[in-house]
């Protein structure tokens, strides 16, 4: 794994921002299950919350590479981030308590995780797609190293903090750490990428959409 893929501004943000939006994702399932059991005392309710994630995703993975192949990846990689922000911002104040949804927090927590799903199915694709575009052919071995890595650390770390917050201050500050990390993430992408993979997008003309 070699250090000079670092040097590469552009790969340096995507790694940064890959983290912190990984880390956030996985404390905020674990703030979710363990939220949601809970108020409900119901493994059921709680197994239901990984199908209301697993639904989307699975759907939305049929097309969206589609969707990526014949978009600028940079913005749909940059609309996934902002959605996921605004939807942990949204189940920090619902989940924590500081605004009062109708129907109470269960519903809402479900409905940002079908929005969470729903993203994330475009997320994987755009930000692969990104990736060639920033890294040299040569350099490509170790910039999957160094994405590998961090995965494994953002989906450790993430349950561990997110778990020992809500174990020792409950779930209005536990909530911080997701919604923090994911808008974090964002600035991090938004403000960060140069021109070149901003404006990249496939030439040739795609198939379409059943076809491919």
């Amino acid at each position: 794994m070699k250090l000079s893929v670092l040097k590469l501004r552009d790969f340096r943000v995507i790694l940064i921002s890959r983290i912190l939006f990984m880390t956030a994702w996985v404390g905020q399932d674990m703030i979710i299950g363990w939220q949601v059991y809970s108020i409900t005392k119901s493994p059921f309710i709680l197994g239901l919350t990984g199908l209301a994630e697993a639904v989307p995703a699975i759907v939305c993975a049929l097309f969206a590479g589609h969707v990526v192949d014949i978009s600028r990846p940079y913005r749909v990689m940059l609309t996934c981030v902002s959605v996921l922000a605004l939807d942990s911002l949204l189940m920090a104040l619902i989940g924590g308590s500081v605004i009062t949804a109708p129907g109470g927090i269960i519903p809402w927590l479900f409905i940002g995780i079908f929005i969470s799903g729903f993203t994330r199915a475009f997320a994987a694709p755009a930000s692969f797609a990104i990736l060639p575009q920033i890294v040299p052919r040569d350099q490509m071995p170790s910039a999957s190293a160094f994405q590998t890595s961090g995965f494994q650390i953002a989906t450790i770390s993430g349950p561990a903090i997110a778990g020992i917050i809500y174990g020792g201050y409950g779930p209005r500050i536990a909530w911080i750490m997701p919604a923090s990390l994911m808008v974090i993430s964002f600035l991090v992408y938004f403000f960060g990428m140069s021109d070149k993979p901003r404006q990249w997008r496939r030439s040739e003309k795609r198939e379409a959409a059943i076809t491919s």
